[in-house]
């Protein structure tokens, strides 16, 4: 099991240690289960079940096992609740875990080692540098060469690009490399932390260090490591272009393509030469982009969640549940593979766990149903939306697009464009009507409420750079539009109030002017209790002119409150 973990296999190291506990716990091998429970929690943190692993942990820790292996299970445990979020709680597990051992034995070195992961994963170098180059002393001389030195090199080296300090952070990146290379050993303590390990594998790539290492882990990685492939990809040596074509094959999807494209026009032959031979192997035509089939399943989030199979709509009755209905969103959210149990943290927060798990099988049952039914009334061919695997589900690689994609793609488009260009206000337009309401509206969960602000913000941004635009090129109407869209998103908006209220003006309709500003002063007074300020009075009586007198008169019935401050 351990060589099946250390190698990357983890289906097939979770299926041997959950086997080696079993028997161990059915024999009663009082000795055996203190290890088989904590190398089956090792497994499954690194499966991304977390909740299992901590409850594998305290299994563990349970028996009065030598004081080495007790700590190694706390800091194990300490790692697992970090990842969950617990940050406060694992740094006391990690720093008890630690307390009784010899700072120069192995059993600090291999323990001081995880602690540090999981400091340096929380960017606290200053705590983990020097309990990894202790580590390292000690397990050098006592000629130390497993996973666990291994890591200590990589983690080292992750810690010290993040220092800037590139001499002493190139050399532990080779050491890493080349002991990973030396094991076979992948699945290592940085492989879920691009910030740290990201840096190591570029100067793998970039140094030529046991390239073929690093082409398995980004490309095994997938998307998560997508960005620094494309890094590499464009990267100013030839090389280092050519060798980001093997990860950049196996990840595939439509932004590899792109890239991959681009690759077999590269002015380097030799970055030509090795894009056309991979393209070929994997049956990619060089000549032209592949033929695009639509997606069978289109997913609109912006506003009510509405999901069509093969162009037809499912319909509230042809759902077997809502809960269906809901994971299918929850999944296109997540966008990767997501274990289990973080489903049930997020879609059954309140039930109690045995009743949530038969919950979520039950629920996936009727969504593959739900889709199925949909397919066959389509006669559409059968194939699999859900995707099951190393305990974790996920909806199929390019079986579904979202109008989110597209709202996105979008943004990306227009975020560094600082003049209205007539391709800027086309794609700026697109997304506001792309935008039908808040994203997952009929959703109520805490998962949806964090996306839904961010899109919204989007939103917002978009219509007020339209409604100033418009506003400049005195196009009143259009700057109107936006500008009250804005309001209904954020009625305390007192710039867009400006804004609209000086559209109204040059639209010579003094009396919208006048209800504009009574329904923000009103809507500030009841919220904020505060007026609105003196440069939006001003504007008021600048636009109103000869209704000053009244408009005072009028507002005089508003209680005495402060002003907006300035600016």
């Amino acid at each position: 099991s351990r060589i099946y973990a250390d190698w990357g296999q983890l289906d097939r190291a979770l299926d041997h240690a959950s086997r080696v506990a079993q028997v161990a716990a059915e024999k009663g091998l009082v000795d055996t289960l203190p290890y088989a429970y904590n190398h089956l929690a090792s497994v499954l943190a690194e499966c991304g079940d977390l909740s299992r692993a901590e409850e594998c942990f305290k299994k563990a820790l349970a028996y009065d096992a030598d004081i080495f292996l007790r700590a190694l299970n706390q800091v194990g445990m300490a790692r697992c609740i970090a990842l969950q979020g617990r940050l406060s709680e694992a740094a006391l597990e990690a720093e008890s875990a630690l307390d009784g051992l010899g700072q120069q034995s192995l059993a600090y070195a291999y323990c001081s080692t995880i602690a540090a992961s999981l400091l340096a994963h929380l960017a606290e170098y200053e705590k983990a540098r020097p309990m990894l180059e202790n580590a390292i002393r000690v397990m050098e001389s006592c000629n130390h060469s497993g996973p666990v030195i291994c890591d200590a090199y990589g983690i080292l080296a992750g810690v010290l690009f993040a220092e800037n300090e590139p001499k002493s952070a190139c050399e532990f990146s080779r050491k890493h490399l080349e002991l990973a290379a030396q094991m076979g050993y992948i699945q290592n303590l940085l492989a879920s932390s691009p910030h740290l390990y990201g840096p190591v594998l570029k100067e793998g790539i970039e140094a030529g260090i046991e390239v073929s290492l690093v082409q398995r882990i980004l490309a095994r990685s997938g998307q998560s490591w997508f960005p620094l492939v494309a890094e590499l990809a464009a990267h100013p040596a030839p090389e280092v272009r050519r060798r980001s074509i093997t990860p950049l094959a196996e990840i595939k999807g439509s932004r590899a393509f792109k890239i991959m494209e681009e690759l077999l026009g590269d002015p380097d032959p030799s970055v030509r030469h090795a894009a056309s031979t991979v393209t070929a192997s994997q049956a990619i035509a060089a000549a032209g982009p592949p033929k695009v089939e639509t997606p069978p399943l289109t997913l609109l989030v912006m506003g009510p969640f509405r999901v069509f199979c093969y162009g037809q709509e499912i319909t509230a009755g042809q759902w077997r549940s809502t809960k269906a209905r809901d994971l299918l969103a929850y999944l296109a959210q997540i966008n990767e593979p997501v274990a289990a149990s973080r489903i049930l943290d997020d879609l059954w927060p309140d039930a109690e766990r045995d009743k949530a798990a038969t919950s979520l099988h039950s629920t996936f049952y009727r969504l593959r149903q739900a889709l199925a039914a949909s397919a066959n009334a389509s006669y559409a061919p059968p194939r699999e939306f859900i995707l099951h695997g190393g305990k974790r589900y996920h909806l199929a690689p390019d079986s579904y697009v979202t109008d989110r994609d597209r709202f996105e793609e979008l943004v990306l488009r227009v975020a560094g464009a600082s003049n209205m260009s007539g391709e800027v206000i086309e794609c700026l337009e697109e997304m506001v009507d792309l935008y039908r309401g808040d994203y997952l509206i009929d959703l109520d969960y805490a998962w949806v409420m964090p996306e839904q602000e961010r899109l919204r913000q989007m939103c917002h941004n978009a219509r007020l750079r339209l409604a100033r635009f418009y506003l400049e090129e005195k196009q009143y109407s259009k700057a109107v539009e936006h500008a009250r869209a804005l309001l209904q998103m954020n009625p305390l908006f007192e710039e867009v109030c400006c804004l609209l209220m000086k559209a109204y003006g040059a639209l010579d309709d003094r009396r919208a002017v006048q209800e504009q500003y009574r329904a923000l002063a009103e809507a500030m007074a009841e919220e904020l209790a505060i007026a609105p300020s003196r440069r939006t009075r001003e504007l008021l009586y600048r636009l109103c002119g000869d209704v000053e007198a009244q408009l005072r008169q009028e507002l005089a019935g508003f209680p005495e409150l402060p002003e907006t401050p300035e600016g």
